[in-house]
């Protein structure tokens, strides 16, 4: 029986997934603790009106390159094979081609919200106008860094994203302390995001130098299919983004800023929980492509995601209820951040759904179905109503959010036991890779 134990101990350890979610959430979390300290230094020394403004600036850039990762995640699905057959004249190809395009679009996009960062600005309720425009520089970076991202994530190279992504909070932290110490207050603060969303980019280009450097060779890929899926997946990364940023942006336009402050810090706390679990999805999009072409089971690794994702979560909502006043004092620190502590379990609630909904609809994309694409539009709707309509104190809100993501998890899951699991799609990886119908 021991033997049996450590047998199973041995391959839980050694499991890609398990590996690989290791280094991205060691990183993670030493990162997503450095950047809570950074957040709970900017509490403490801004008002809670400048950081309501920093949050929704950040929730409002969030959104806008939210098709950068569909983006990323559209170069994942056809580079991983590239990469897996080391056909590495391809993957050349794709990379030119892709970083082509993108430096065009970043371009683009940040003169368009230079020219429009007026009307989101009176939106917004922002007062100084140049805050957009430094907004409208991040999302320029963040649509330019996916390239270098999609292509170590297509190699698996989580270990090097992971000290990468450390390396960035530690940066985020010392200068933006040092910026906000300085009097540059919410300026300080979003130049640090400026900073990390440089760092990958140029850190990205040596362990890719040997795709960079290769030959090209035009891949046979369908214009069609490859659009068609981005397009899908946009919708799709929109729907899930805005089920965590959009209260937090109509928070800011319907209530008054120090309520919006006070909300954003509400958010903060509940994110928690999903920055502790998101490298489960980041490592499990790309090792299901991989298996699938590999013609190997990769049901189990989702099962196995969602088991990862679901212990952790619902151990800190449940601590979240217990010690609410606890966990308000100890991530917000100030007394006027204490009357959130009603919401806190609520919220934490939601974030449990909504980490359980991504990890299922990032499984999903990895199979190229899309279908999912308008329940999930149909959910991100219905949440903006709800708020726009229902907003006359925190709990509707959160409950707007908390109510669309149960039931869209529950309708994708029976889809998946109808439509996989009594396929053994495990058994017929070739079959899913070339019927959409099934």
């Amino acid at each position: 029986m021991k033997n049996l134990v450590m047998r199973f101990v041995k391959r839980f350890i050694k499991s890609e997934l398990v590996s690989g979610s290791f280094y991205i959430m060691v990183a993670g979390t030493t990162g997503g603790f450095l950047a809570a300290i950074f957040n709970f230094f900017l509490v403490r020394k801004i008002t809670p009106e400048e950081y309501g403004i920093f949050i929704s600036l950040i929730s409002f850039s969030g959104l806008i390159t939210i098709p950068s990762q569909s983006i990323t995640v559209s170069i994942v699905q056809y580079a991983s094979p590239f990469l897996s057959k080391k056909e590495i004249k391809k993957a050349s190809f794709l990379y030119t081609a892709s970083l082509k395009y993108i430096g065009i679009l970043s371009i683009c996009l940040f003169i368009f919200f230079i020219a429009f960062s007026k009307f989101f600005a009176g939106f917004l309720h922002i007062n100084n106008i140049y805050y957009l425009w430094v907004a409208a520089l991040i999302i320029s970076l963040g649509y330019f860094g996916i390239i270098n991202m999609a292509f170590l994530q297509s190699l698996l190279k989580f270990k090097f994203l992971a000290i990468v992504g450390f390396a960035g909070n530690v940066t985020k932290l010392v200068l933006g302390v040092a910026l906000v110490l300085l009097g540059f207050r919410v300026y300080g603060a979003l130049a640090t995001v400026i900073v990390v969303g440089l760092i990958p980019i140029i850190s990205g280009f040596f362990p890719l130098w040997f795709i960079i450097k290769s030959e090209k060779e035009k891949p046979v890929l369908s214009k069609r299919d490859v659009f068609s899926y981005a397009i899908a997946v946009s919708i799709i990364s929109l729907s899930l983004t805005s089920f965590t940023s959009t209260d937090v942006i109509l928070v800011k336009h319907f209530f008054s800023p120090t309520q919006a402050g006070l909300y954003s810090g509400l958010s903060l706390v509940g994110k928690v929980i999903f920055y502790l679990t998101a490298p489960i999805t980041m490592v499990l999009f790309p090792l299901v492509i991989k298996k699938m072409h590999e013609g190997v089971d990769f049901i189990k690794t989702f099962y196995l995601a969602l088991f990862l994702v679901l212990v952790p979560s619902v151990a800190i909502s449940l601590f979240y209820f217990i010690f609410p006043k606890f966990t308000i004092i100890f991530f917000l620190g100030g007394k006027s951040y204490l009357t959130l502590s009603p919401y806190v379990g609520l919220y934490s609630i939601f974030l449990v759904i909504f980490c359980l909904l991504n990890v299922t609809i990032t499984f999903l994309l990895s199979l190229k179905k899309t279908s999912v694409v308008f329940p999930m539009l149909l959910g991100t709707i219905s949440q903006i109503v709800c708020i726009y309509l229902f907003h006359k104190n925190f709990f509707q809100v959160i409950y707007a959010g908390l109510g669309v993501t149960s039931i869209l998890l529950v309708a994708i899951l029976l889809y998946y036991v109808r439509n996989y699991e009594s396929k053994k799609t495990q058994k017929t990886a070739s079959i899913i890779l070339n019927n959409p119908n099934i």
